[in-house]
C-alpha cells in the first residue's frame, strides 16, 4: 500500500504535488467500534502541504475549508482521489477481517455532493442518510 499511517491521530494518509504547485492530500481517518471500522474519507487542496498538514493534524490555522487558492480548473486531484479511494478500498477488501469495515464520504456542500454520487456509485458507493445529512457509503 503507497498510503502512510499517522499513529497519533489514526489515519492514512497521501499527498499529491500537482502539476499547477498545488498539494493534495486525501486521508482516511480511522474509528473503531466493537464491531466494525469506519474510514473518513479527507480530501483537500492548498497551496501548500504544511498547511494541508495542520488541517489533518487540527494544529495551528490550517482550516482550508473556506479559503480559496486562486487557482482552478484542473480536475487532477480530484481525479486522482477518485484512484486513491479504489486502492484504498481494494487494499482492504482483499484483507479478510472479522469486523466489517466502511469508507465513508461526506461533502461540505449539496454541489460537491452530487458530484461525489455520480462518480462513487460507480465504484460501490450507497447513499445512506445519517444524522449529518446524506452521506456515500461502501463496505469493504
Amino acid at each position: 500500500m503507497s498510503f502512510q499511517y499517522n499513529r497519533d491521530y489514526q489515519y492514512y494518509y497521501e499527498f499529491l504535488k500537482m502539476k499547477n504547485n498545488q498539494t493534495a492530500v486525501i486521508a482516511f481517518i480511522k474509528y473503531d467500534y466493537d464491531r466494525h471500522t469506519d474510514y473518513y474519507v479527507v480530501f483537500g487542496i492548498a497551496n501548500k502541504k504544511k498547511i494541508l498538514q495542520a488541517w489533518l493534524d487540527e494544529t495551528g490555522n490550517g482550516d482550508i475549508e473556506l479559503q480559496t487558492t486562486g487557482k482552478s480548473g484542473s480536475v487532477e486531484g480530484l481525479i486522482w482521489a477518485y484512484n486513491k479511494i479504489q486502492e484504498f478500498a481494494n487494499e482492504f477488501h482483499s484483507d479478510k477481517n472479522i469486523k466489517e469495515r466502511k469508507i465513508i464520504v461526506m461533502a461540505s456542500d449539496s454541489r460537491r455532493y452530487r458530484i461525489y454520487k455520480h462518480y462513487l456509485s460507480r465504484i460501490g458507493f450507497t447513499e445512506q442518510p445519517t444524522t449529518d445529512g446524506l452521506t456515500l457509503i461502501r463496505k469493504i
